[in-house]
This record gives structure tokens, C-alpha cells and sequence, in this order.
């Protein structure tokens, strides 16, 4: 069962996951909260939910891109955002998308993510597809989301 959280707390963001990793028939403990390159000014971390070598990959291209994109500079949330979402978009047509109907939920990831600007301080953001959308205080995702949603509604 795979879960991922965020919460936006009032000074900062926590991220959660499972650790549990299936390749094939296997489970192995992996992870699943990838930090991401920090020049000072801005910081990224994603917890991730779905087949882990795509969560890899999605990181890694985000990574090169936001150091391509914005390298040292100052920047905002929405200009992260948007580099985010201008990575995403190419990854699901190639390696999504493409794939036949009846394995796309299979090869579906999504992640939490929390962003610091310098300017802006900390936000949550949740990832589903190619889309990046800010979280006011909570959200879930993954299989085992249900579950996280029934304990935080006890």
C-alpha cells in the first residue's frame, strides 16, 4: 500500500511516506522522498506515490530542469511551478501516455511537494500528471490515501 503526505504547518511543510517498494512480485524498503538541489534562494522536496523508477526519473528531469531553467537566481513558487509542470508534460506523452490503455493507471505517479522560495517561505503543492497545484493544509495520495483520510478525520 503506498501512501504519500504533505501538511502545510505554520512555519514549513512535512512530507511523509511509506517505504515499501514492489518490483515485480518482490517488496523491498526504498525510498520515496526525494530532495532536489538548493541554491540558496530556493529549495524543492517530493514524496512520491507509483512505480518507483518513474518517481526516479520524473526527479532527476526536474532537477536538470529547474537547474537549467533557473540556476542561481532568486525565483518564485509559480515560476517553479511551471518548470515543473513544462517537465512533466514530455515524460507522461513518452512514458505514459503512449503505453497501451490497460497499463496506465499501472505506470501512474504522483507526488507531494514542498517548496521554499527565499521571498515566499514554505508551500505545499500536490503533482498529479502534469499539473502542479498548491495545497492550503493537507492532502493524500496513493493507494493507502483512504486510510490517512479516515485517521485525520478521528
Amino acid at each position: 500500500m503506498t501512501i504519500a503526505v504533505g501538511f502545510r504547518c505554520t512555519n514549513g511543510v512535512v512530507l511523509a511516506t511509506d517505504s515499501q517498494v514492489s518490483q515485480d512480485i518482490a517488496k523491498t524498503t526504498g525510498q520515496k522522498i526525494f530532495p532536489i538541489w538548493s541554491n540558496g534562494e530556493h529549495g524543492m522536496t517530493l514524496a512520491g506515490a507509483g512505480p518507483t523508477d518513474h518517481m526516479k526519473a520524473i526527479v532527476r528531469d526536474i532537477r536538470v530542469s529547474l537547474q537549467d531553467s533557473i540556476g542561481q537566481r532568486e525565483t518564485s513558487s509559480a515560476e517553479i511551478q511551471q518548470v515543473v509542470e513544462d517537465t512533466l508534460a514530455p515524460f507522461y506523452a513518452k512514458h505514459i501516455d503512449g503505453a497501451p490503455p490497460e497499463l496506465r493507471g499501472a505506470l501512474e505517479v504522483g507526488f507531494m511537494a514542498g517548496i521554499w522560495t527565499r521571498r515566499e517561505g514554505a508551500k505545499l503543492f500536490s503533482v498529479c500528471r502534469t499539473t502542479i497545484t498548491e495545497v492550503p493544509c493537507y492532502q493524500c495520495i496513493g493507494a493507502g490515501s483512504y486510510l490517512t483520510e479516515y485517521i485525520s478525520e478521528a
